[in-house]
């Protein structure tokens, strides 16, 4: 697709800045990363397949859910009889829910068809459906993380159950996450979190610390942030996450809110980009995946600056150029699933889904993670000639008979 900026929503919502502010507005809507459902879909399905394969067996399949503060407390079981006690997380079946949970929901029930087989895969509806297969793995399934809070949360909610807190101080059971997209914030948070098993994830979501910026364009930006924020505390999103992920379905709220707010300060009639956190059937129907794709120097840049970075040299016996090539040609095998190349390439998946972002922005792999005509090209470059022996150790031809001057391991008869 086109840039956002060249867009007619885009042009639009540029008009709402001065003259002098439209240039780091139209960076800033321009290095957002757009996800369309169908992608999000198909990757999730991956995702999950990986992951599954690796977990002990059965694994009870579940989106996560947002649990509102009504839910009841530990101790409100102590309080009622054992039938009535309804336990918040799977006290409903997961396809009625609407908005991301529904979508994942979707996701799960294809992944598992019609008949699932119980002894691998399930949905449970009760804790007694976990307790009959003898659950023991709960891999807890998003769309997106950008603070890890909701993950966690949810984690936390689970374990105010005295059977499952029961199950996981014995060893029966454990947590994991699978998620399409991670923050770094949320992956820290996740993976510090001791309830938590595993984290997993196909792609690391865009923010201010992954783009493109100069520390004064960085700056600027989040000077324009505060300066039209409606809402001081969201002006770089939920606690001040400065993501710049978008889905097809939701725009997440830890983005800035000068993309999806309705009203701005100072500006009588303000034009918003995501209207309540959504985008317009129009922008559905004209809009696709999208990342900003850099120049041939950018590019250079970037192999530069990933040279000089010790974690991901690390992992490619301290040759970072060696590290984009592996991953080139574990995509030219057809190995893009985060959790695959992690495996392929001996490394951790947030450094796999680290080094793919890379050559996702630098051109090299498409957003699905293929070859593009750029990464084949420098794939090609990269494979070293045959080499020919010196021309001094070659063997010199020649017609006339050999005699040997002498017999090796003959003595004097």
């Amino acid at each position: 697709m086109d840039r956002p900026s060249d867009t007619t929503q885009g042009s639009a919502w540029l008009e709402n800045f001065l003259p002098e502010e439209k240039p780091l507005a139209k960076l800033l809507l321009d290095s957002l990363r757009i996800c369309f459902d169908s992608t999000l879909r198909a990757k999730l399905a991956s995702l999950l397949k990986d992951v599954a394969d690796g977990l002990a067996t059965p694994i009870a399949v579940v989106p996560v859910r947002e649990l509102d503060s009504s839910t009841p407390a530990p101790s409100d079981e102590e309080n009622v009889e054992p039938k009535e006690i309804i336990f918040p997380p799977l006290d409903q079946p997961f396809q009625p829910l609407a908005g991301s949970e529904g979508l994942v929901g979707n996701v799960i029930r294809e992944s598992l068809g019609a008949y699932p087989d119980k002894t691998r895969l399930s949905y449970p509806d009760s804790i007694d459906d976990m307790r009959n297969v003898r659950t023991r793995s709960i891999l807890l399934v998003e769309d997106y993380c950008g603070t890890g809070d909701r993950v966690q949360g949810y984690v936390d909610h689970w374990m105010r159950n005295k059977t499952i807190r029961s199950w996981h101080s014995y060893g029966f059971i454990r947590f994991h996450v699978a998620s399409y997209a991670m923050s770094s914030r949320a992956l820290k948070k996740l993976k510090r979190n001791p309830k938590i098993e595993s984290v997993r994830f196909s792609t690391m979501a865009a923010d201010f610390s992954s783009a493109k910026w100069t520390p004064e364009e960085a700056t600027g930006i989040r000077d324009v942030c505060r300066k039209y924020s409606k809402m001081s505390n969201m002006a770089l999103g939920y606690k001040e996450s400065e993501a710049l992920f978008v889905m097809q379905h939701t725009v997440p709220n830890n983005t800035p809110c000068i993309l999806w707010q309705n009203r701005a300060k100072g500006v009588k009639n303000w034009v918003p980009l995501f209207a309540d956190r959504r985008m317009s059937p129009n922008m559905q129907e004209t809009w696709s995946d999208y990342v900003l794709e850099q120049s041939s120097a950018q590019r250079e840049l970037d192999l530069r600056q990933l040279a000089s970075r010790g974690e991901l040299a690390a992992a490619a016996s301290g040759d970072a150029a060696l590290a984009v090539i592996e991953m080139l040609q574990a995509a030219e095998q057809g190995i893009r699933a985060e959790v695959r190349l992690a495996r392929h390439l001996d490394m951790t998946e947030s450094r796999a889904a680290e080094l793919k972002a890379l050559c996702i922005q630098m051109g090299l792999l498409d957003m699905a993670g293929r070859l593009t005509d750029a990464g084949r090209s420098g794939l090609k470059e990269a494979r070293p000639e045959p080499l020919e022996p010196a021309r001094s150790s070659r063997l010199k031809g020649s017609d006339l008979p050999y005699y040997p001057d002498s017999l090796r391991g003959v003595r004097d008869v």
